[in-house]
């Protein structure tokens, strides 16, 4: 059983049909990525996966529960979140001063993704 899926989502905008039957499974346990070029929908996915944009058509669930249409906020309690692509960097700092203003949000990052009782050198 998959822990999130999507089945025949559809989303468009006017007459610009962004999705169109998108079936996605994301297992239990594992990393998944959405690879494509500009334009292909990948955004709008993530959208609908997340509840800021509610599905035209389909189905989205999370630990079996229908979770399309919900907004943002309910998601998310429920376990699914999503950050988004912002590059701020100092940019009259060095790269390095940069790195070290990151690092204790990559200690944060690697300690998820790592899982619980695993364990890891210190960063």
């Amino acid at each position: 059983m998959a822990l999130f899926e999507a089945r025949g989502l559809h989303k468009r905008f006017g007459d610009r049909v962004v999705l169109e039957e998108i079936d996605l499974t994301f297992e239990a346990g594992t990393l998944t990525g959405i690879m494509g070029p500009n334009g292909a929908g990948k955004t709008t996915c993530f959208n609908c996966l997340t509840g800021l944009y509610a599905p035209d058509r389909g189905e989205i669930r999370f630990d079996d529960v229908n979770i399309a249409g919900l907004p943002p906020p309910a998601i998310t309690r429920l376990g699914v979140a999503r950050s988004f692509q912002a590059i701020n960097l100092f940019n009259d700092d060095s790269a390095l001063d940069n790195l070290v203003v990151a690092l204790p949000r990559m200690r944060a990052i690697v300690r998820r993704l790592a899982g619980p009782g695993t364990r890891s050198r210190r960063l």
